[in-house]
């Protein structure tokens, strides 16, 4: 085999196989070729031998090693990765040659004599002797080879062998002192590759003939075979293959190492041919890319099989046939496979280009070997899928041309064809693999980034896979176990799987089981060249938007501010750098994440300067906003900075007047209102130090009012301005175009902006159990009267501007209210319910009466919620409720409790300063933040559609302040109504039950207790408001009823005749 230069190699790709027989003749003509694809044509000697290899981890580390950080999916992204480099790095290798001076247990537990084997004419068709350095220097020049292609001439690898002599080695005493070896990672292994590493180098060090500080990275290859390559397990003193990291560097005379890698001078012993080649690229990967294992460190299972160098890849066999004589041997890595994609980018990130699927894609995508593009297809800030293209057959000539080296040997990789000498042949490292296509990456950073701060456990089997493949057929060998390290049917391509989305299997949720909106089509057969179709449904495109470390963002809104048909998303901004607060302004960006140029605006609109003192309440909008009745209508937006400034901004056709500050105790809202009926502008709503001030357009007080029973005291709700309301005063009831309401701790301060009317003082101002933290209006009742809710830490009450407290109740002890509750007419029966969302992650949907709507409360994750809207999700005019939670996903869930489809949908982790939710460009609905992470973020939501009820923000255009539009919807007839009668909760333990049943039109309910011997209960049921159409709730009263179980009856007479319900209660003490 010596002067073989060019071999042609038989793919195996699914196991490893084993010939007895070799090859002796030593013609230079090519060998020939004949693929084994199909698991069945696999001996069962093979088999056998490839279960027996010894398993042994890769990486070590030393006690105090640490793994350098990573890059995560916004390092990889980030602009600093431009082009392959005009100059290449250099990464300068050391091949320090060990052998020892004794080796006394040998053969009995080690393979060869402690000594290089330097024999000639051996016959041995794989890595034949001498091992000596023009041998090792051949595979030095092999590894360059594969790294320069998959590296996509990135990085240049130079070796030196040492000691210079050709025959030359560093002695250690016994080979015996450094053994036996196991399948584990404990202390005294670690300890035992401590100090045959260290004594090595040290050895090498007292010789004196060379300077450790000329190289950048240290590889020891020691006379004899691996501990893993001893497949009939009788040899436990081979010294394993392994990358070591140390601790602290080791200090030498003339440099220091901080890690090393170490090599047998062969792979094969026991039958099992092996070439070095495979595993020297795997631990350089380790060694010089810093990679973590993409197996199991733990069981060392396969997680990824052949499709990476960094699980199998390096494992991975072929065929040899020797054309003179038809024999044909099989030996594992004579090709080391490529890197898989996320590899490529930690390692070559200055070469491997990563593109960003935004909204869509459709390109041809080229053999990752010969194009170093890499579609990315995120589904958050943590979690992606990357493409790939393996093609088997670069050149169309069907099989790869091999080069062995003339002098020693080596298998070089693959070469040319010279027939066609541009076709790619030389490329073809991945032509021994199962199959051709597309392959499809699952990277998660959530189990990434915290496993490399660790040991790197990758890779963990179910449900713990940072660096997963999506296998075309659905069946996942690697974690079923099966054995099998790949397949052809695990590629993408027609003639078997083309299409990975929502609805296929494997499908492309999140490794949560969070939809992610992601279809990825793959177009033709596998080839050099196939075609990529992604969409991103949910994905807006240039967003999430990230803004430099040192700005913070304020509040946001999305407002067609410069009239042109198309809404901004304006947001609050502020330089917090180490110079000290800087500019603190307004500004826009687009549909596409792109700023907005006002330029042509009057007043400097860009940015929108603003005081210096940042922005604490939300910016809010109007569409049509008259500064003065000399001017049109126009769009504005107002804030207020904590020093009590209210900045307003004029957007088209602004005018001298387009932009105002006004200096006053303004702590609460803004609220902008159009003005009523017989005034001109529109106006400003504010709440300061006690007190309630209404401004007009050009900055003029209306009006000022103090509050009734506070004291300079800063507000601590609203204010809320409910339209066309009764209100009383001195001479009776009057309806008023607005009234406005404010909390002051535990007080509730009601009043007419403008000084429309004067409330008379007993109607005017309340005082509640416990201070007031949110306010809110809404309509709760069927007539359209309007009502304000306030809500503390563990009451809600229900109020009118006409007769103030009208209903009450206790929450439970586990709803500790979380995020912002909401008003919204969730079953369209013409009256508002009241969401609540708690810190412990669920959610309470309650009726104006304090009745909880069937289905409700519902757990949605782990944490208070961040954002909590109510929108038409699906676009079947009902309105829907969209959630937030704690851990970033988002759940829409019907009035009836009940996930829609394609629910949840995971967001990422952002932490939510303030949201909106509306029409953004011409794809639907789009939910769009401001948050603390130094990021602006988006989604899209395809399906959903306005709606008159819906709450997308804190605050609609126009009137602002926490106030629930009527949905305007016609009342739906037991659309609520549940099947039976409803308890809640049941059983019950210290607490009254709440009791839920629907009426028919003009139907009344009578309730009856019963124990279980039958006999009538004396016991009081309460309704909550009268009895109406749709469902309705009572409340039964338990501090008399002893434990035990109880059966209620309810009787439901009307215009039909009466029905009978019942259901069973249990009360615990």
């Amino acid at each position: 085999m010596g002067s073989r230069s060019l071999l042609k190699i038989v793919s195996l790709g699914l196991f490893l196989g084993m010939g007895l027989s070799l090859p002796s003749g030593s013609a230079a003509e090519p060998l020939q070729i004949r693929p084994i694809r199909d698991p069945s044509q696999i001996s069962e000697k093979t088999r056998a031998a490839m279960e027996r290899r010894q398993q042994f981890p890769h990486e070590l580390f030393s006690p105090g090693a640490k793994r350098p950080p990573l890059r995560s999916r916004e390092d990889i992204l980030s602009p600093i990765l431009g082009t392959a480099q005009a100059n290449p790095d250099t990464a300068r290798l050391a091949i320090i040659r060990i052998s020892f001076a004794a080796d006394v247990i040998s053969p009995d537990s080690t393979t060869g004599d402690g000594r290089f084997d330097l024999r000639t004419d051996t016959g041995i068709p794989v890595d034949p002797p001498p091992h000596n350095k023009t041998y090792f220097e051949a595979h030095g020049a092999a590894l360059a080879r594969y790294y320069r292609s998959q590296s996509y001439g990135g990085l240049e690898i130079v070796t030196t062998v040492l000691p210079e002599e050709e025959n030359g080695s560093f002695e250690l005493s016994d080979m015996a002192a450094y053994g036996p070896w196991r399948v584990e990672q404990s202390a005294e292994l670690i300890a035992r590759a401590e100090r045959f590493v260290f004594e090595s180098l040290q050895a090498a060090d007292a010789s004196g003939t060379f300077n450790f500080s000329d190289f950048d990275y240290f590889v020891i290859v020691h006379a004899g075979a691996d501990f893993q390559g001893d497949v009939n397990r009788d040899t436990p003193y081979d010294i394993p293959a392994f990358t070591l990291t140390f601790g602290e560097p080791l200090e030498l005379t003339t440099g220091s190492v901080d890690r090393a890698l170490v090599l047998p001078e062969s792979s094969s012993q026991d039958g099992l041919l092996a070439a070095l080649n495979g595993v020297f690229a795997h631990e350089c990967g380790h060694l010089i890319g810093r990679l973590p294992d993409l197996y199991n460190i733990f069981s060392l299972d396969s997680q990824v099989g052949f499709w990476s160098l960094m699980d199998s890849g390096d494992n991975i066999a072929a065929i040899v046939v020797d054309p003179e004589t038809n024999e044909e041997f099989e030996a594992r890595g004579i090709f080391p496979t490529s890197f898989d994609p996320w590899s490529k980018l930690q390692f070559f990130g200055s070469a491997a280009q990563p593109v960003e699927v935004q909204e869509s894609y459709d390109e041809l995508l080229t053999a990752t070997q010969l194009d170093p593009t890499i579609p990315l297809v995120s589904i958050d800030p943590f979690e992606y899928f990357l493409v790939e293209n393996r093609a088997l057959d670069l050149d169309g000539n069907g099989f790869p041309f091999v080069r062995q080296d003339s002098t020693t040997g080596v298998f070089m990789g693959p070469v040319a064809d010279p027939d066609n000498p541009e076709g790619g042949g030389d490329l073809e490292w991945d032509a021994v693999l199962p199959g051709g296509g597309v392959l499809i990456w699952h990277i998660d950073d959530r189990i990434v980034l915290p496993a490399l701060a660790d040991r790197g456990q990758v890779n963990l089997g179910f449900r713990r896979q940072g660096v997963a493949m999506e296998e075309a057929d659905g069946i996942n060998d690697f974690l079923l176990f099966t054995g099998i390290l790949g397949r052809p049917d695990d590629l993408f391509f027609e003639g078997n799987n083309t299409e990975f989305g929502p609805n296929t299997t494997p499908s492309s949720a999140s490794n949560a089981g969070d939809a992610t909106g992601i279809t990825i089509r793959i177009q033709g057969a596998p080839d050099r060249t196939m075609g990529l179709q992604v969409d991103r449904n949910y994905a807006q495109s240039g967003w999430p938007v990230p803004v430099t470390e040192d700005t913070e963002l304020a509040h946001g809104l999305l407002l067609d501010l410069d009239a042109n048909g198309t809404r901004e998303f304006l947001f609050g901004f502020a330089d917090v750098g180490a110079k000290g607060p800087g500019l603190r302004a307004i500004t826009g960006l687009d549909a596409l994440g792109q700023p907005v140029d006002f330029d042509d605006q009057a007043a400097g609109i860009n940015p929108f300067a603003t005081s210096t003192s940042e922005f604490s309440r939300p910016l809010v909008g109007a569409s049509a906003f008259r500064f003065n009745p000399s001017e049109k209508p126009r769009p504005a937006v107002a804030t207020i900075t904590r020093n009590g400034r209210v900045s307003l901004f004029g957007g088209e056709g602004a005018g001298d007047s387009g932009s105002m500050n006004f200096t006053y105790s303004a702590l609460g809202g803004p609220v902008l209102l159009e003005a009523p009926a017989g005034q001109s502008e529109s106006w400003i709503i504010t709440a300061g130090l006690s007190e309630l001030t209404t401004v007009d357009g050009q900055g003029n007080v209306i009006e000022s009012e103090p509050a009734l029973l506070s004291e300079f005291e800063a507000p601590t709700a609203g204010p809320v301005v409910t339209p066309e309301a009764q209100v009383r005063t001195n001479t009776g009831l009057v309806t008023v175009p607005y009234v406005g309401a404010v909390a002051y701790g535990n007080q509730l301060e009601l009043f007419t902006p403008g000084s429309l009317v004067e409330i008379e003082e007993p109607s005017r101002a309340f005082t509640l159990d416990e201070p007031i933290v949110h306010l809110l209006g809404g309509y709760l009742e069927s007539e359209p009267q309007p009502n304000l809710v306030a809500i503390g830490l563990t009451q809600v009450w229900v109020l009118s501007p006409e007769e103030g407290v009208i209903k009450s109740w206790a929450l439970p002890e586990s709803l500790a209210v979380g995020a912002q509750p909401i008003i919204a007419d969730l079953n369209q029966d013409q009256r508002g319910e009241i969401v609540i969302p708690g810190r412990a992650g669920n959610v309470f949907v309650y009726r104006g009466n304090g009745s909880l709507l069937r289905g409700w409360p519902l757990g949605v994750g782990a944490g208070s919620p961040k954002n909590l809207m109510a929108a038409d999700l699906d676009g079947d005019a009902d309105l829907d409720l969209l959630v937030l939670d704690r851990e970033g996903v988002f759940h829409g869930l019907t009035f009836g409790a009940e996930s829609l489809p394609e629910y949840p949908r995971s967001l990422g982790p952002f932490d939510i300063v303030s949201a909106w939710m509306a029409p953004f460009d011409e794809g639907g609905m789009s939910w769009v933040a401001t948050t603390s992470n130094a990021t602006l973020a988006a989604m899209r939501f395809p399906d959903a559609v306005p709606h008159p009820g819906d709450w997308r923000a804190p605050g609609s255009e126009v009137s602002g302040g926490f106030f629930a539009e009527f949905s305007n919807a016609e009342p739906t007839a037991g659309a609520d109504a549940p099947n039976s009668l409803l308890a809640y909760p049941n059983p019950a333990r210290g607490q009254d039950v709440e009791l839920r049943f629907s009426l028919a039109a003009n139907e009344t309910p009578r309730f009856t207790v019963f124990d279980v011997s039958g006999r009538e209960i004396p016991v009081e049921i309460e309704l909550r408001g009268d009895p109406s159409l749709g469902e309705n709730a009572a409340v039964l009263r338990v501090d008399d009823l002893a434990p035990g179980l109880y059966v209620c009856r309810l009787e439901k007479s009307g215009a039909n005749g009466s029905s009978t319900e019942t259901t069973k209660v249990a009360i615990l003490r």
